[in-house]
């Protein structure tokens, strides 16, 4: 089933979307962050469109560590898209 995550008892939402929020915002490089986290089973995806400071050659590397580290948050989060944007809408 694909569905906004909750905790383990299902009385409240999952905490891993603002954590990964948190941690995108701490990046010096991220201006803005939108994430949205399903759940599949018994393992998360996380989709976030991003508004990177700047662009450049080293942003494709800096997605890539990025969504490699958000991995190391829950071992549940199975599947990170990072999509860069100009603006939040």
């Amino acid at each position: 089933m694909d569905r906004t995550p909750r905790t383990l008892d299902s009385k409240h939402a999952e905490p891993l979307p603002h954590r990964i929020h948190e941690a995108l915002c701490g990046l010096d490089w991220v201006e803005a962050a939108q994430v949205r986290v399903r759940e599949d089973g018994h393992v998360f995806c996380a989709d976030v469109r991003l508004v990177p400071k700047e662009r450049g050659p080293e942003l494709v590397t800096r997605l890539g560590n990025a969504a490699e580290d958000l991995k190391r948050l829950d071992w549940r989060l199975r599947d990170v898209l990072l999509v860069p944007v100009d603006r939040l809408g």
